[in-house]
């Protein structure tokens, strides 16, 4: 987490009320802390950049952000890349399937 607050620039106590309230992200946590995905981040930084330069409130930002998430689970790209990775994710699995033998 503290790399996250380096890198945001927003103290870590802000970044755990985003992610309380805004239902977006999914960082690992195990025996060594939180540590979040490159996803989480770029979430952080588009919440942080609709809060402060253009002045939406919290609830402002998780509705535009689940409009967004709307909007890009109905495209047609997002149902292409879909379909590609579950492709890749089968070409990986006969690759280390082969690796074994």
């Amino acid at each position: 987490m503290e790399e996250a607050e380096k890198m945001i620039r927003v103290e870590g106590r802000v970044l755990q009320f985003w992610e309380e309230h805004i239902p977006f992200f999914n960082p690992v946590i195990n025996e060594k802390g939180k540590f979040y995905r490159k996803e989480d981040l770029e979430i952080f930084f588009k919440i942080k950049d609709l809060l402060y330069k253009e002045g939406l409130t919290l609830s402002g930002v998780r509705r535009r952000l689940l409009q967004e998430k709307k909007e890009w689970d109905g495209s047609p790209l997002y149902h292409l890349l879909k379909e590609v990775k579950k492709e890749l994710q089968g070409i990986l699995t006969i690759l280390a399937d082969n690796d074994k033998k």
